[in-house]
């Protein structure tokens, strides 16, 4: 359905539709609409992203990019509330992987994508079918 849609539109499918997504959100990390239907899309697949990146998209929520030091990072809303990238401490305190800032202020990833893999785990897994 999606291949369809994508030549409808005159797009060149991706060698699978979650590329086409990664790809949208590569390009334009804060469109909050593309992150919606790849939420969507997630969750009509059962995927367990679904629920992290639906939050991202009702908040309009992404992690920062740091261009100076090549990171994506997500920032700690007890020290950086007015920053892009700030979630909630509770969610913060949850995330894994990347590089945990010597003030715990803000967690490093190499890209984006890491950086929403990292903040969709930390939400339960929906129930599959």
């Amino acid at each position: 359905m999606m291949t369809m849609m994508m030549t409808q539109f005159g797009m060149k499918p991706k060698s699978t539709d979650e590329e086409f997504f990664q790809d949208a959100l590569d390009e334009f990390p804060a469109d909050s609409g593309a992150r919606l239907l790849f939420a969507e899309w997630l969750a009509e697949r059962g995927d367990e992203r679904a629920p992290g990146a639906r939050w991202l998209a009702q908040e309009s929520a992404q992690p920062q990019d740091y261009r100076g030091s090549r990171t994506w990072d997500w920032n700690d809303e007890l020290h950086f509330s007015e920053l892009v990238g700030a979630i909630p401490h509770e969610m913060f305190e949850s995330l894994k992987g990347g590089r945990l800032s010597l003030s715990s202020g803000y967690r490093e990833y190499s890209d984006r994508r890491s950086a929403e893999e990292a903040f969709c785990q930390i939400f339960e897994p929906i129930e599959k079918n």
